[in-house]
């Protein structure tokens, strides 16, 4: 399997377990001040290691090619962040998982039109049946639709433009420029979103277990923009955010062992058409000649 195929199942994971967490630790953090914060210490983390590894390919950056990091910053970095962890604390982790994944439909859609990226009867096949299992045999009830549901696809429609312009940056740019990129000029639009709140005087009040899920937090997000990036330069667009389609069965199971203690037949019938959506379009789309099977 391509390299870029296996690291993007492994930000699948981290994206499972990183919304299931999340959602405990917003329910005693104000959203925005959390994801500012975790954002701050990736950003800085990020900073380092571009610093250490990468200092001379930063000299050589072209004006266009810092206009696209900027740009990535600003679009996937800053606002939908705020957005999703807002939109978070007002629906059910399961919800936000499978409104946030639903991003591979639009990234599918754009990279046809964007990047000439090609679709054929196998690729449209696993995205209908990966859809038709997240939202409509995923468990979850969506009779009531409100704002925080809002917020999160809004910021999943962010995060899908973002994914477009960061797939053509990342053919001339390292997947680390292009993370700590996202994350170093995303944070100073958070910052300022933190300061008109007024909730950055909240950081003086922090408890041990408050800190703690802003490090937990931290870890979750460094590792998934490490492996989500290096995964979209080494694999097509399309195909490494339909696998993260698949992550929604990881929150999902750990939702009904701590939270639900029930494992609803339609939720497993729903997780059995992701699985079997991702495998088709895996094994017998167009991209298959980009993968070492």
């Amino acid at each position: 399997m391509n390299k870029g195929i296996r690291l993007a199942f492994f930000t699948a994971s981290i994206s499972g377990f990183s919304i299931f967490a999340s959602k405990f630790f917003i329910a005693s953090i104000d959203a925005v001040l959390f994801t500012t914060l975790k954002n701050v210490f990736v950003a800085v983390i990020l900073s380092i290691l571009v610093y250490c590894v990468h200092k001379q390919k930063l000299y050589e950056l072209t004006k266009k090619q810092w206009k696209q990091l900027i740009l990535i910053g600003l679009i996937g970095g800053s606002i939908p962040f705020a957005l999703f962890f807002m939109g978070l604390s007002q629906i059910t982790a399961m919800e936000g998982a499978l409104i946030h994944k639903t991003l591979f439909i639009w990234v599918a859609i754009m990279s046809v039109i964007f990047l000439q990226e090609k679709l054929n009867r196998y690729q449209i096949f696993g995205y209908l049946a990966v859809t038709l299992g997240a939202l409509l045999l995923g468990g979850v009830s969506y009779k009531t639709i409100g704002m925080g549901h809002a917020m999160v696809a809004l910021a999943t429609l962010f995060w899908s433009i973002e994914y477009i312009i960061a797939k053509k940056a990342l053919k001339s740019i390292p997947p680390v420029i292009v993370a700590w990129a996202r994350m170093f000029f995303g944070v100073f639009i958070l910052l300022g979103i933190t300061l008109f709140q007024g909730s950055i005087t909240q950081i003086i009040t922090l408890g041990s277990t408050q800190i703690l899920a802003i490090i937990s937090g931290s870890v979750f997000l460094l590792g998934y923009v490490l492996t989500w990036y290096s995964a979209l330069s080494k694999a097509p667009t399309s195909s490494v955010s339909l696998v993260l389609a698949t992550s929604p069965i990881i929150t999902g199971f750990l939702s009904a062992i701590f939270i639900s203690h029930n494992f609803p037949q339609a939720q497993i019938l729903g997780w059995v058409m992701i699985i079997g959506g991702v495998a088709v379009t895996l094994l017998f789309g167009r991209f298959k000649q980009n993968l070492a099977l």
